[in-house]
């Protein structure tokens, strides 16, 4: 095995330990972190639930907007907001995902963050600088962070690094309006809520 290949298998094993350590805190109610959905509620299943990873969890959740009436929407938003930051793959499910944002309203944009989230969302400026690291298949998505240094590495990260293309960082401005903030992973990400193309300053990464 080449020294390359070896890192990224290293990485990766890092990489899924980690996520494997969270799941584990969160399904024994051991994780210490505010949280959108109140504690107990049923919903909590199917972000916690016996079976339930970081590459399944979305579906799940996503599920709940077929099933529940408009009455609900911001049980499911809330939901959607505790799982966001435990989801790996979410390109799989970027049609549906997207369209869930496009079609919400502020309120329940806002029902997304936890109170400490939404505390530092509201001392954010009216339009926000905003940055993301990806590749040129994958610029479309919809995570954003507003840390720039977060988003150079992102694209080296194993479970997101491609040989598909060049590395990008991309950096664009928002309205405050059109973002959601999560913190759970201190990568300090935004969610982008799309309304059509996004124009923004592409540059190449150095691999």
């Amino acid at each position: 095995m080449r020294k390359g290949s070896k890192q990224k298998m290293s990485q990766w094993i890092v990489d899924k330990a980690r996520t494997t350590a969270r799941d584990k805190e969160l399904m024994s109610g051991k994780f210490d972190e505010d949280t959108c959905l109140p504690p107990g509620h049923s919903y909590e299943s199917y972000i916690y639930g016996p079976g339930v990873d970081s590459y399944n969890r979305l579906d799940g959740v996503l599920s709940l907007f077929y099933d529940e009436d408009e009455d609900r929407k911001s049980e499911c938003m809330m939901a959607f907001g505790d799982a966001w930051s435990m989801c790996d793959d979410l390109w799989e499910s970027l049609p549906y995902t997207r369209g869930i944002l496009r079609s919400s309203t502020p309120a329940l944009r806002q029902a997304m963050m936890t109170a400490s989230e939404l505390r530092e969302w509201s001392a954010l400026p009216s339009r926000i600088t905003v940055w993301r690291g990806c590749y040129a298949d994958n610029v479309a998505g919809l995570s954003w962070t507003l840390d720039e240094k977060v988003a150079r590495r992102f694209p080296f990260l194993h479970r997101y690094s491609s040989d598909r293309s060049d590395a990008l960082l991309l950096k664009t401005s928002v309205a405050k309006t059109r973002a959601v903030l999560k913190l759970a992973r201190g990568e300090a990400e935004i969610v982008v809520i799309p309304t059509g193309k996004i124009d923004c300053k592409v540059i190449e990464l150095p691999q």
